[in-house]
């Protein structure tokens, strides 16, 4: 009797600990999950305007290259330069338009040069006859790097910083990549090692920042934020939760406590004012005299019939 009266009690109990535990953990999980998915969400938001703002550097450049084609003048002439200045002063994406023969440098922007330009020999197709090299240097300023574009014997120059002149929180980095695997520019101090690696397929974050990577027809970007910043998000994100937690475990508490008072009256173990008590058994010598005492009561009930039917 004893230990059938406290199994729901054990049960009840069981039961209210992982009433506790389950919504905590199913609430922690979740506020992981929904943090990580927002962070990155950012992050591919910033991925897409750093995008969105080198397809359109490199439509602004392919329009000028084609414009400098269509032009019938010599080539390094008065006119001809002067189209070249004034095109760069015009074109707010482009830093320098030249012109180049059999890797000489001809003219440019500030006039003819006649002077021997060694051009990079990687580079990467970014459409047919317009070549992307990601490592070019201006004789204006031959110290500074430059974006390269170039297109039967001109050529463009970009001033890098401009493929990530997008809104930047300070902590966030991005490092943008040429579709073949050469960095082109990066901001805020990239680790241009672990961003090739997460532009490779690696693992998105490890436990100084969280990644996030992008890839088209013609970058590679990947942006990335310091995991103190998560970690106090999702701190955020729990302390919101706790509340809804605790509810749960308080509705949960209250429905295991109905199910245990309806277990243990129907069980006989609570006595309450109109609960039926079970009958003790009788002593031997006691069913005895019951049984004697019914017999006499027996008989005198049948005495009045008899006399009954004697009148009749």
């Amino acid at each position: 009797m004893i230990k059938a009266r406290y199994i729901p009690i054990a049960a009840a109990a069981a039961l209210g600990v992982a009433a506790l535990l389950l919504p905590v953990w199913i609430g922690w999980s979740w506020s992981w999950q929904r943090t990580l998915s927002e962070e990155r969400g950012e992050l591919n938001r910033v991925g897409a305007q750093v995008a969105y703002q080198g397809h359109a550097i490199l439509r602004q450049a392919a329009e000028t290259l084609r414009y400098f084609q269509q032009l019938r003048l010599p080539p390094c002439s008065d006119a001809h330069i002067a189209r070249m200045r004034a095109s760069t002063i015009g074109t707010r994406m482009v830093d320098e338009i030249g012109y180049y023969r059999d890797g000489r440098l001809a003219c440019n922007t500030w006039g003819r040069v006649g002077e021997t330009v060694m051009l990079e020999a990687a580079f990467t197709l970014v459409e047919p006859n317009l070549q992307l090299r990601a490592a070019s240097f201006s004789l204006a300023s031959p110290a500074a790097r430059m974006i390269g574009l170039y297109s039967r014997g001109h050529y463009v120059y970009i001033e890098p910083g401009r493929f990530v002149d997008v809104p930047l929180e300070g902590d966030v980095q991005v490092a943008v990549f040429s579709v073949a695997g050469d960095p082109i520019v990066g901001r805020n101090e990239p680790d241009w090692a672990a961003a090739r690696r997460v532009a490779g397929g690696a693992r998105a974050h490890d436990d100084q920042r969280l990644f996030s990577a992008l890839t088209d027809r013609d970058f590679k970007i990947v942006v990335s934020t310091p995991m103190a910043r998560v970690q106090a998000r999702l701190r955020h994100e729990r302390l919101a939760l706790l509340p809804l937690s605790l509810l749960a475990w308080a509705l949960a508490l209250a429905a295991i406590a109905t199910w245990l008072g309806r277990r243990l009256s129907q069980g006989g173990v609570a006595h309450g004012p109109g609960a039926r008590r079970p009958r003790r058994a009788l002593p031997a010598h006691r069913r005895t005299a019951h049984r004697a005492l019914s017999r006499r009561r027996g008989a005198g009930a049948l005495a009045p019939s008899f006399r009954a039917l004697d009148r009749a």
